[in-house]
């Protein structure tokens, strides 16, 4: 962000492009030219809208700097004098990357939000998540037309497929079938599976105890929980017969009317 647009420095937050500005009674929020909210005194809807929209704007134009440079490293050549450089800045973009999206899921998780339900195609949405992140998934779809919030439920899946990824081993594959009247989804790896209690990992900053080892924040399940109930549904952990890891999403089965 350049200075025409504003800077953010010691913990400021602007809601506009204007400067921040500073009070002595503390740092104030900026709304717009005829109005400041203090930092501690964000209580309307209209305000916290405001703070939502702000931060999911600097997440997307910080993404999209973090992408350009990724990429644009990748078009350096692999020379003996640039190599560890060049891999450590691919590996610090892939970092803030993810810290970046576990702040926009945290602000999903807590913006009271309404669900858009249309008709998609989970084969497509495997088809993208499986492109997107280079992983080889395996569909076993008894089901695919579902009546969901197409955005929402994808980036779910995707968070659990990239979970399976990190934490789990190959094949993964996901499965759609109906059950007692619901869409039941299944995500399956074949790693090591869970220790401990499963049911507290939907927590916020909750993690597995065996995955302690793996960086992570303890955020994309508890959204992934969160967006699941916005659907009337129900997501559970637990390990697989032939060892590794299920998460099994519950649905109702629903159609437009």
């Amino acid at each position: 962000m350049n200075a025409k647009e504003g800077k953010l420095m010691d913990g400021d937050v602007s809601l506009d492009s204007s400067p921040i500005e500073r009070r002595q009674s503390g740092v104030t929020l900026s709304v717009d030219p005829a109005r400041t909210v203090p930092a501690n005194e964000i209580h309307t809807e209209d305000d916290k809208e405001k703070v939502f929209n702000y931060v999911a704007h600097v997440v997307h134009e910080v993404m999209n700097a973090l992408a350009a440079i990724e990429g644009n490293s990748a078009c350096i050549p692999a020379h003996s004098e640039n190599e560890i450089p060049i891999r450590h800045i691919q590996s610090t973009t892939k970092k803030a990357a993810g810290l970046l999206k576990s702040l926009e899921m945290m602000m999903r998780s807590y913006k009271g939000f309404e669900m858009q339900f249309v008709s998609v195609s989970l084969e497509e949405i495997i088809e993208f998540i499986s492109y997107r992140n280079r992983i080889e998934i395996i569909p076993h779809l008894m089901v695919d037309r579902i009546y969901v919030d197409g955005t929402y439920f994808w980036s779910v899946i995707e968070n659990l497929i990239i979970n399976a990824k990190k934490y789990g081993e190959p094949p993964f594959v996901i499965e759609s079938t109906i059950e007692d009247g619901n869409i039941v989804i299944r995500v399956i790896d074949f790693g090591k599976g869970f220790t401990g209690n499963t049911e507290e990992m939907f927590d916020l900053y909750k993690r597995g105890p065996n995955v302690q080892n793996k960086k992570g924040t303890g955020v994309g399940l508890h959204y992934c929980r969160t967006i699941v109930e916005k659907h009337s549904g129900t997501i559970t952990a637990e390990n697989h017969d032939e060892g590794g890891a299920v998460f099994t999403i519950k649905i109702p089965n629903l159609s437009p009317k």
